[in-house]
This record gives C-alpha cells, sequence and structure tokens, in this order.
C-alpha cells in the first residue's frame, strides 16, 4: 500500500513544507526551481488502480483553471505520474480556517 511518504517529489520543486496529510493525500509548499514562485502541490496517490482520486483533482482544475479571482488560487498545472496526481496551485499567505476557528473569536458582522 502506498503512503504520501512514498509520493514521488518532483526534480522542478524544492519541497519548503508538508501542510497537511492523509493516508491517500499531502499538500505540499514548494518552491519552482525555474523562477522561484512558491506553489502548493496537492498530491494523491493512486492505489490499487483506483483512479477516483485523480478524477477529483483533474475535475477540481478543470472548474478552477480559467478562474480569475483574487481569492482563488490560480492553477498552474496538473501532473500524473505512475502512481499519483499533482495539481500545483499558486501559493497565496493566510491562515485556513481552522487555524481561524480554534485561535481568534469569529464574529458575524451586521447580524
Amino acid at each position: 500500500m502506498n503512503s504520501p511518504e512514498t509520493l514521488v517529489t518532483y526534480k522542478d520543486y524544492t519541497l519548503l513544507e508538508s501542510l497537511f496529510r492523509s493516508e491517500r493525500n499531502e499538500i505540499k509548499m514548494a518552491k519552482r526551481n525555474s523562477d522561484g514562485q512558491t506553489v502548493i502541490l496537492k498530491q494523491s496517490v493512486l492505489l490499487n488502480e483506483n483512479i477516483s482520486r485523480a478524477s477529483k483533482l483533474a475535475h477540481e482544475y478543470e472548474i478552477i483553471k480559467d478562474l480569475n479571482h483574487t481569492g482563488i488560487p490560480k492553477v498552474l498545472d496538473i501532473v500524473y505520474e505512475e502512481k499519483a496526481v499533482t495539481l500545483i496551485q499558486e501559493y497565496i499567505d493566510g491562515s485556513d480556517l481552522k487555524s481561524l476557528f480554534f485561535h481568534k473569536k469569529l464574529t458575524i458582522s451586521g447580524v
């Protein structure tokens, strides 16, 4: 059984940090070697020839590749390899909702 520790590391990127990891997926922050741009790599392992994970990332790629909004990270590429598929997106600095929820008091203004 493959795990995120065995995922392919792409020669075009220098890994900086693993942001999230499960048995099936890993989200990593990396620098693109060609220009130093910080990117996010969303990587899924294909287990037992199960292509549903690859299909989900491919679907995400198709939905957001042409969107142009400051709140949505731009999709730069999708890479298919033997045992993994990786969606490459621009990195946008900020906090995730989970961190905000547990570390700050959230309010709903205007209610």
